[in-house]
């Protein structure tokens, strides 16, 4: 039996939860390449937002409770769509 397809929310929160597990985060970030034109400040900042946005899905995995909307829809039910701008010309009137 195959298993469901992975949500963009199941893998962001098994990431962090992965990075916090075998420690604390500051101190693999001070180890890690940071990114072009990002400084470790601002890569911590964006762990602490990645974690306190994915709470309760960390608090699942680690409990062992499935995750909303992991019902093997993949990515379609998580990922919000932005609507399109209309590239036609304006009429002047």
């Amino acid at each position: 039996m195959r298993n469901a397809a992975w949500t963009d929310r199941e893998r962001i929160a098994y990431l962090v939860l992965l990075l916090e597990h075998g420690g604390k985060i500051d101190a693999k970030i001070g180890d890690a390449p940071v990114p072009h034109g990002r400084s470790t400040t601002s890569c911590k900042a964006m762990l602490w937002r990645l974690k306190s946005t994915y709470r309760d899905e960390i608090n699942n995995i680690m409990t062992g409770n499935p995750i909303a909307g992991a019902g093997g829809t993949g990515d379609v039910s998580t990922t919000p769509r932005t609507p399109r701008i209309s590239k036609r010309k304006k009429v002047d009137d």
